[in-house]
């Protein structure tokens, strides 16, 4: 009797063990991603970037930062409602995560805006990774009850150590690109161009 009440009171306190290990991996879950999409967030994203500096300041090599904005979301939410705008979020947080190669990281960092940390590429590799990140505008997103929603982005790039040795210069860098390139693709289809936002803080 005493061995069987042993035994029991072990069970308790082993599930009971695994109930707090899962709840705490549960929370830093929660601490480090974003809750609509699941990518990371800007504090784990501020945490793999000071990483991939020191291992680059140790021994040597690149790394891109890659901003993506999403063109064209706020009509989306106006016209077809907030639910449908999260689904466009979630499906774009999708195709970017699935470009990316396992030591990427892919965070959300804003309602439409989007950082892309990848390590280990040379410089001349900027153009390559702009059109990778563009593929995942294709197909429209198929919308069941819908028509399709097509896609657009705006990808800004910078790169680390070549255009700058600081990583809040290198974000404002990747930013303004992003912009730039909005305006641009704003220019080609007629619209008028907007003021350059300020500069920002990735976290």
């Amino acid at each position: 009797m005493l061995e069987a009440r042993i035994a029991e009171r072990t069970r308790r306190l082993e599930e009971a063990n695994r109930l707090l290990q899962q709840s705490h991996e549960q929370l830093q879950h929660q601490a480090n991603h974003d809750v609509l999409t699941g990518l990371a967030n800007r504090k784990l994203l501020n945490q793999r970037l000071q990483e991939a500096r020191a291992r680059v300041d140790r021994h040597g090599g690149h790394f891109a930062m890659a901003v993506v904005d999403l063109n064209g979301f706020k009509p989306i939410n106006d016209t077809l409602g907030h639910a449908i705008g999260d689904r466009v979020l979630v499906e774009l947080a999708q195709r970017l995560q699935a470009t990316a190669r396992q030591t990427d990281v892919v965070a959300r960092v804003g309602g439409d805006e989007f950082v892309l940390l990848l390590e280990d590429l040379p410089p001349d590799e900027r153009e390559a990774i702009r059109h990778k990140l563009l593929t995942c505008c294709h197909p429209p997103i198929e919308m069941e009850d819908g028509p399709a929603i097509p896609l657009s982005i705006s990808v800004g790039i910078a790169i680390y150590p070549n255009d700058t040795l600081d990583l809040d210069t290198l974000f404002t860098l990747a930013d303004n690109a992003m912009y730039q390139d909005k305006m641009a693709s704003r220019a080609a289809m007629g619209s008028p161009p907007t003021p350059m936002a300020a500069p920002r803080r990735p976290g």
